[in-house]
C-alpha cells in the first residue's frame, strides 16, 4: 500500500444486519455491503505489522464480533485491499462465501491437539530421497491420518458438522478442528474431555470463531 492511500482492512465477513459503524474493543469498525456479504473492517493508510500485540488484538476483535452475529468468517491477519479491489474479489467468490457462511451459521470451532512422539508414518519424507520420491512422500504424509483421529471421530460422533485435520510438527502429532453447533458445545466438551489417547495427550480448546473453516479472501 502506498503511503497515504487508504485501504479497507478486513476483520471478518458476515451476512446478517449490522450497523454501518460499530465499536469493538476500543476500535470503530465499519461495514461494507457487497451483494449478500457484509464486510467488517476499517480504513487504514499503513500496513499493520504482525506483532504479538496486533495478532492478539485481532483475535479479540473477531471473538467479540461472534457475539454480534450468528455467522462469521474471520479474515486472515493482514487482509487489506482498496475498496474497488475488495468488492471485485468478494464478487468473484460470492457463491463460495455464501456457502461458507451457511456452514458456520450457529456454530463454533473446537480444537483438539494431540501431543506425543511421532511415528515413522507420521513424519515427513527423508530429504535424502530423489526429488520425485520426496514429493511423493510429502503427498503421502498429507493424506496420512494418525490413528488418534479415528478415535477422536468415534468419540465425538455426529456432534461435528465439519472437520479439518492438520499434521503436526515436532511434539505435536496432529490438530483436529471441528465445527460444532452452539447447542452441542457442552456435549462436545464432555466427550472430548474424556478422550483416552494414551500414550499420547489430547488438549481441547474452544469455543472459538471458525478460523479453520474460513476461506482465504485474497
Amino acid at each position: 500500500m502506498a503511503r497515504g492511500e487508504a485501504e479497507f482492512y478486513v476483520y471478518a465477513l458476515t451476512d446478517t444486519g449490522l450497523p454501518e459503524t460499530l465499536r469493538v474493543r476500543s476500535r470503530t469498525l465499519r461495514t461494507l455491503r457487497v451483494g449478500p456479504v457484509l464486510v467488517i473492517g476499517d480504513r487504514r493508510r499503513e500496513r499493520t505489522s504482525p506483532t504479538a500485540e496486533a495478532l492478539q488484538h485481532q483475535h479479540a476483535v473477531v471473538a467479540a464480533l461472534m457475539d454480534r452475529t450468528d455467522a462469521l468468517l474471520p479474515a486472515r491477519f493482514g487482509s487489506s485491499l482498496a475498496e474497488a479491489s475488495l468488492r471485485e474479489a468478494i464478487g468473484k467468490r460470492e457463491a463460495s462465501l455464501v456457502e461458507a457462511l451457511a456452514l458456520v451459521r450457529g456454530r463454533r470451532q473446537m480444537t483438539i491437539r494431540v501431543f506425543g512422539e511421532r511415528e515413522p508414518a507420521d513424519a515427513g519424507p527423508d530429504r535424502r530421497l530423489s526429488g520425485t520420491e520426496y514429493l511423493k512422500g510429502l503427498q503421502a504424509r498429507a493424506h496420512h491420518v494418525p490413528p488418534e483421529v479415528t478415535a477422536i471421530r468415534r468419540a465425538i460422533g455426529g456432534l461435528a458438522a465439519a472437520e479439518r485435520v492438520e499434521p503436526g510438527e515436532r511434539g505435536l502429532r496432529v490438530t483436529v478442528f471441528h465445527l460444532v453447533a452452539t447447542g452441542d458445545l457442552a456435549a462436545y466438551a464432555d466427550r472430548a474431555g474424556r478422550l483416552d489417547l494414551l500414550p499420547h495427550q489430547a488438549r481441547v480448546s474452544g469455543p472459538w470463531p471458525p478460523f479453520a473453516f474460513a476461506p482465504d479472501l485474497f
